[in-house]
């Protein structure tokens, strides 16, 4: 219910509260744990726990139609520090229905260098069910304010609900963290047509020669390798400066007069401009996790002023430079506030202008 969602995000709070200042505030503790057992205590409780189960279950039964995600979930390293297992919100979703894990550790550093309290870890996951995207969500809903959460719907039906193609779908995650999901939508398409191709025709032996080069073969085009942020870094300044060294080039064969050198220097001219901008592309990151954490925002600014506000965005898909990205969030976060203390009236006067009680 909207109350205890309300008292669990106040005792997410204080938790943080008490990990920052080392020692536990005991008012504002026993309040808000009273308050929760006066709603688990509740005459109604164990009605809506009942009824919230059955709908699942009548919901599930009626629709009959199954659903295959894709989920991406990268925790901030400091989670830990929260309270939060993120092996915990990994075995929700394996609950939900037929699941493939696939962890990422190549951020995790050498020995010496790794701090016990960080987590370097995060996952992809292809899950198959019939519960809902709502349900998924819900799995995040105490760290999506500070995670990078994308859950993306690849295939609908139950033809993807077997451990066959799930053990298909996760070798081709394993391959490449940066695998798009147009590129796993394309294979589920293949693994389609085989199957009918395979109900179709005589049975063949699935160990053929053939069949393995042409395995090998599908996933080679979608190898990639990962590097860490830092050497990232250091290849644009490098570009940065090649293209300040070039631009020097250019000037000087220009005032030799030296045709033959000219053509030289426009290749090399045309490279490195080429060079540049993949380089630049490869720090490109979608910003819609960012608009993603501003809903916790609008959540509590709301109702403590008492307005009601509904964040709307728009173009989540757009990608900017991850660094350009860390600096406009703290400005975007001002903005909202301003927004929605000195430019949204309250539902009230709002509604006695005539228009709509939400801004």
């Amino acid at each position: 219910t909207k109350e205890i969602i309300d008292l669990s995000l106040s005792m997410r709070d204080r938790i943080l509260a008490m990990l920052d200042e080392g020692q536990a505030a005991g008012e504002e503790q026993d309040s808000i744990g009273q308050a929760f057992r006066k709603i688990l205590e509740g005459a109604g409780v164990s009605k809506g726990v009942s009824d919230t189960a059955t709908g699942v279950k009548n919901e599930t039964g009626t629709s009959g139609g199954k659903v295959t995600y894709r989920i991406h979930f990268r925790p901030p390293k400091d989670i830990f520090l929260t309270g939060t297992n993120p092996i915990g919100l990994i075995n929700e979703l394996r609950g939900l229905g037929r699941c493939t894990v696939v962890a990422r550790t190549g951020e995790i550093p050498l020995l010496e260098e790794i701090d016990p309290e960080f987590c370097y870890t995060y996952w992809d996951v292809i899950l198959t069910t019939d519960r809902g995207r709502k349900e998924i969500e819900d799995v995040f809903i105490f760290v999506e304010h500070d995670s990078e959460v994308n859950i993306e719907a690849i295939h609908s039906g139950s033809g993807l609900d077997s451990e066959d193609c799930h053990r298909e779908l996760g070798a081709l995650l394993a391959m490449s963290a940066d695998i798009s999901t147009e590129d796993i939508i394309e294979t589920i398409s293949s693994m389609s047509i085989t199957a009918d191709a395979e109900e179709n025709s005589e049975p063949t032996d699935p160990g053929t020669p053939e069949q393995a080069v042409d395995g090998r073969g599908s996933y080679e085009k979608l190898s990639s390798i990962r590097v860490p942020s830092g050497k990232l870094d250091k290849l644009v300044d490098l570009v940065g400066e090649l293209v300040t060294t070039q631009a020097r080039l250019t000037q000087a064969t220009s005032t030799k007069g030296d045709t033959e050198l000219q053509v030289i220097a426009e290749e090399v001219e045309r490279l490195t401009e080429e060079l540049r901008d993949n380089a630049m592309s490869l720090r490109m990151v979608p910003i819609g996790p960012t608009f993603k954490s501003f809903r916790r925002l609008v959540r509590d600014l709301s109702r403590e002023l008492g307005k009601e506000v509904e964040l709307i965005t728009d173009g989540e898909e757009t990608e900017l430079d991850k660094k350009m990205i860390e600096k406009i969030n703290e400005p975007l976060v001002h903005i909202i506030r301003n927004s929605i203390g000195h430019g949204i009236e309250s539902p009230e006067a709002r509604k006695a202008a005539g228009k709509k009680k939400a801004g």
